[in-house]
């Protein structure tokens, strides 16, 4: 087996802007569409999220 004292090299972490977090988020709203797992109609506290 060879062994080398090669050290793992260190990026440093940087800092990115993506904009406006509640753009981002579209504002947390609940929007108006259902995906394919919930047919129309379902009620809000029928919704599961993981």
């Amino acid at each position: 087996m060879k062994h080398t004292d090669d050290k793992p090299t260190f990026e440093i972490p940087k800092v990115v802007d993506y904009g406006d977090l509640a753009e981002i988020t579209a504002g947390q709203s609940s929007g108006s569409r259902l995906d394919a797992t919930f047919p129309n109609g379902t009620p809000i506290p029928n919704l599961t999220f993981s």
